[in-house]
């Protein structure tokens, strides 16, 4: 790679930028529908107030540190997409792991991460 050719993928990666925290979708349209599967829907509002529930919960029941793999298996569309944010708001990483997998590979997966905590 050339100079000029670095120099001009630096300048594209420079892509920091500070967001504004009061512009959320959650404080601009609470009540706008967030997410719909099949017949069930959350709001923007419900959405964030779900996820901030269970991120309370892996934080104070879990001990949940910046980095921790969480193992998340579910089917439901919703629940997913919550577990997720809740994961994601309480400084944690996810480990997805299909629920249509036998015990066996699911507890290899889980020991051999060291993933201590599993949503499904």
């Amino acid at each position: 790679m050339t100079a000029a050719e670095l120099l001009q993928l630096q300048s594209w990666n420079r892509t920091q930028t500070d967001y504004p925290h009061d512009q959320t979708q959650v404080a601009k349209t609470p009540d706008n529908l967030a997410l719909v599967f099949e017949s069930h829907g959350l709001t923007y509002q419900q959405l964030n107030q779900k996820a901030n529930q269970l991120a309370h919960y892996l934080i104070q029941n879990h001990q949940i540190q910046p980095d921790t793999l969480i193992g998340i298996c579910v089917e439901l569309y919703l629940e997913m997409i919550i577990s997720l944010l809740a994961i994601l708001k309480a400084g944690g990483a996810y480990l997805p792991i299909d629920p249509n997998y036998l015990g066996d590979r699911i507890g290899f997966m889980l020991q051999d991460s060291g993933t201590s905590v599993l949503l499904d």
